[in-house]
């Protein structure tokens, strides 16, 4: 919880008041792109649509999924943010 809040606060001071913080434009535009095809595709892979597409999957490193196993088994409910 502690990373999130310390997260939370570093983007708001990064964001307050300087705008020479940010990504540029194209920058921009390219991850919302790219983020726009992962979705295509995810979705279209679980439609089943495509045979091809089952195989795709993205799993989570080992790091990482023990860190969402804790905060899972800790109780605080069945999601983890």
């Amino acid at each position: 919880m502690k990373a999130v809040a310390g997260l939370g606060t570093a983007g708001y001071f990064i964001g307050s008041g300087q705008e020479d913080a940010s990504l540029p434009l194209s920058v921009q535009g390219l991850l919302k792109v790219l983020a726009g095809i992962f979705m295509l595709v995810m979705g279209l892979s679980m439609l089943e649509i495509f045979p091809s597409l089952r195989k795709f999957r993205l799993r989570l490193t080992a790091s990482l999924g023990k860190l969402v196993g804790k905060a899972v088994g800790s109780g605080a409910g069945p999601f983890a943010v």
